[in-house]
Order: structure tokens, then sequence, then C-alpha cells
């Protein structure tokens, strides 16, 4: 399981140092995050981007998306727009991720000048999020924190 949140540089070429912590649990899942194609990068949603070990990223795929009706429009975009959008990535020697271009650009839209970041462990995947939507999405969530649990606790009771 992946916890914590860690603010973290990204330098000019895009790479990160992945926190300790997280790098280890990466390790034990993926057989060691260094081999080629053991983890996968894709689009999240609220602007983040997602990191899963291959192993989870498959089971993340069949419990959410392969489940869902092909004859449902969204789901195809979905589908598309996580799994056409993603990319095998891997961790170097120096415990340093690359995030691709496109990734920092167009969905974490990092500027030249805002090289900070915040990785943040979500039970069974990490979120890596350009550190002020990180902050704004926080005090959100932290607003509305008593109101979700309220409403995730309604929904529960009227499924049971």
């Amino acid at each position: 399981m992946y916890i914590g949140s860690y603010t973290r540089e990204v330098d000019g070429k895009g790479r990160f140092l992945v926190p300790a912590k997280l790098k280890v649990r990466l390790d034990e899942v993926s057989g060691g995050a260094r081999k080629a194609g053991e983890l996968v990068l894709t689009r999240g949603f609220e602007r983040c981007v997602y990191l899963f070990p291959k192993s989870q990223w498959s089971e993340f795929l069949k419990r959410e998306i392969e489940s869902r009706s092909e004859l449902s429009k969204d789901i195809r975009k979905l589908k598309r727009m996580l799994t056409g959008k993603a990319e095998e990535v891997e961790v170097d020697r120096q415990g340093r991720l690359l995030i691709p271009k496109a990734f920092l650009e167009e969905h974490l839209q990092m500027k030249r000048g805002s090289r900070r970041i915040v990785v943040v462990g979500v039970m069974d995947h990490i979120e890596i999020w350009r550190e002020e939507a990180w902050q704004a999405a926080s005090r959100e969530m932290q607003d509305e924190m008593e109101e979700i649990a309220e409403k995730i606790s309604r929904a529960g009771a009227a499924a049971v």
C-alpha cells in the first residue's frame, strides 16, 4: 500500500527523485522498479498523473474498466484516455523517474518556472501532482471531507 505525500523538484530533463518509502514498495510489488516496463504512467483524474506497478495497473484495468460494457461510449472514451496515453517507465540507478514531456506540459500543465511536484501514495497507486494543484485540491478535500464521508456512508447503507 502506498501512503504519504512528498514534495519533489523536477529537473530540467523531467526527472524527479522517487521518495524512498514509495520506491521500496514499488520494488516489492514490481520485482524491481528499475526493470524496463515494470511501471506504468498514465493520465489521472483532476489533472494528476497515475503511476502503477504493471501488476497493479492490470488489476485496476480489470476492476474498473474491463468489466464495463464496451457498448457505452463513455467507457470507450475512458479506456482510450487511460490506455492510449499510458507509457511504460522505469526508475534509473539514482532512484529518479522520468515524467515524459507530454505529461508535464499537457496534463500537469507545468510551465518552465514551476518545477515542484507532490508525489502522493493513494493505496494501490501513486499520484503525481503539480504542487499548486495539489495544494488547491487538498484544501478542497479538507473542506469537503465530512460531507463526502456522509455521502459515502448513505450510499453504502442504501446498497445493503
